[in-house]
C-alpha cells in the first residue's frame, strides 16, 4: 500500500506541534512537525519507539540522561521508558518520523 505522508490528515496537538499517523497491524508511523520552543510532555508507552530526525534539533529528556538529536540522527527508546522532548528556541522547525511497535491504543496529547 503506497501512502503519501503529506496526504495523511494532520492533527494539531498544540499551536506548535502537528502529527500525521499511519498504522498497520503491528507497526505505527508518526510524522511530527515541531516549531522552535515546543515541548512534548513526559510520557511512557508499552511500544518500543524509534525516532528519526529529518530536520532541526530535538532534545529528549529521560530520568538519567538528556540526548540531543540533529537531522540524520536516530534514537531507540525501550518499552515503558519515561521520556519527554523539546525543540530549542534557536532550532529550525523539526520534522521527525517515529516508529512504534506494537501499535499504540492511546496517544500522548503533546
Amino acid at each position: 500500500m503506497k501512502v503519501t505522508i503529506a496526504d495523511l490528515p494532520a492533527t494539531a496537538l498544540s499551536d506548535q506541534v502537528t502529527r500525521r499517523r499511519l498504522t498497520g497491524e503491528k507497526l505505527e508511523l508518526i510524522h511530527y512537525h515541531y516549531q522552535p520552543g515546543s515541548r512534548f510532555a513526559r510520557h511512557e508507552h508499552e511500544a518500543e519507539q524509534m525516532t528519526i530526525v529529518l530536520s532541526g534539533t530535538l532534545v529528549f529528556e529521560f530520568d538519567d540522561e538528556t540526548v540531543q538529536l540533529e537531522a540524520g540522527d536516530a534514537l531507540l527508546i525501550a518499552s515503558s521508558r519515561p521520556h519527554g522532548a523539546f525543540v530549542p528556541e534557536n532550532s529550525e522547525p523539526v520534522e521527525t518520523y517515529n516508529l512504534f511497535t506494537p501499535v499504540r491504543t492511546q496517544l500522548p496529547s503533546g
